[in-house]
């Protein structure tokens, strides 16, 4: 018989690896029981500011994600009672070292949520990309997001991405991050 924890491992782990990796099947993010739908209230509305908004998602993302392998093992503990891992006296040693890495990697995702959002987010991956724009971040993000709400652009979905395209600029967000070039600097190869 297999063990009740390698049934949970399975099943955390193909729906951290779908999570992780934008592969949600369409029912999946209908029934709305993916990350990003659980905290979209905190992102704002795309369609009124569209870096913010971004901003504030992948930083969530990434936090999220980061915070997965402590959420495996709190139910790991729950599932397998007998492993004590809730006891750190008690604790084997290949578990205490989950435990430990498990933490690090929660500790990372902390400080870098917390270090972008401490410096008004000019550190962040996606007003990093502005500032290459050759304007100040805040004005081209400024001209994306007045883009963005215009109804005409291309928008096309690709897997785990979507590609936009507004009268100036080529958007494409993905699960992690968001890329954006002005037209005048894209060069098709």
């Amino acid at each position: 018989m297999v063990g009740v924890w390698v049934l949970y491992s399975s099943v955390f782990g193909l729906y951290s690896l779908m999570e992780v990796l934008g592969l949600m099947p369409q029912e999946v993010r209908s029934a709305g029981i993916t990350l990003p739908a659980i905290f979209s209230p905190l992102y704002g509305d795309q369609n009124i500011d569209f870096v913010g908004y971004h901003v504030k998602r992948t930083t969530v993302t990434v936090l999220l994600h980061l915070l997965l392998p402590v959420v495996y093992c709190l139910g790991l503990g729950i599932v397998e009672p007998e492993w004590n891992m809730f006891n750190p006296w008690t604790i084997s040693m290949p578990l205490a070292l989950l435990w430990c890495a498990s933490f690090g990697a929660a500790l990372v995702g902390i400080t870098t949520a917390t270090r972008w959002y401490a410096d008004s987010w000019k550190s962040h991956p996606l007003m990093k990309t502005l500032a290459r724009t050759g304007q100040p971040p805040r004005i081209a993000a400024s001209s994306v997001n007045l883009e963005f709400r215009d109804i005409d652009k291309f928008v096309a979905s690709l897997g785990g991405s979507v590609v936009i395209v507004t009268d100036s600029w080529i958007l494409q967000t993905n699960v992690h991050g968001v890329d954006i070039v002005h037209q005048r600097d894209a060069v098709l190869q």
